[in-house]
């Protein structure tokens, strides 16, 4: 799937920025597609970009190393005691 990079800008002045994958191959209909999405965050746009970029990109490599840096590493997971009568109601008087 290719990725986008989706850029706006509110009537305040603020940039809003960011790099989507997306299933649609035309740049045409992915164009409207986030325009439309904007437009429903942000109804007074004063500016508007979307395109397709290449993973060989400079974009797209600081994209992937940021998206890698934010990932958590994962959290333990509680283990539980399933035995009768050691946790939780009975479901016996049901």
């Amino acid at each position: 799937m290719p990725f986008y990079k989706i850029t706006y800008t509110t009537a305040a002045g603020k940039l809003v920025s960011g790099i989507r994958q997306f299933h649609l191959k035309s740049i045409d209909d992915t164009f409207n597609h986030f325009l439309n999405k904007a437009k429903q965050n942000e109804p007074n746009l004063s500016g508007y970009q979307c395109y397709m970029i290449s993973e060989l990109s400079d974009e797209f490599k600081d994209y992937q190393q940021a998206k890698n840096s934010r990932k958590r590493s994962p959290q333990p997971t509680q283990q539980y005691n399933r035995k009768k009568g050691t946790e939780g109601p009975s479901l016996e008087n049901r």
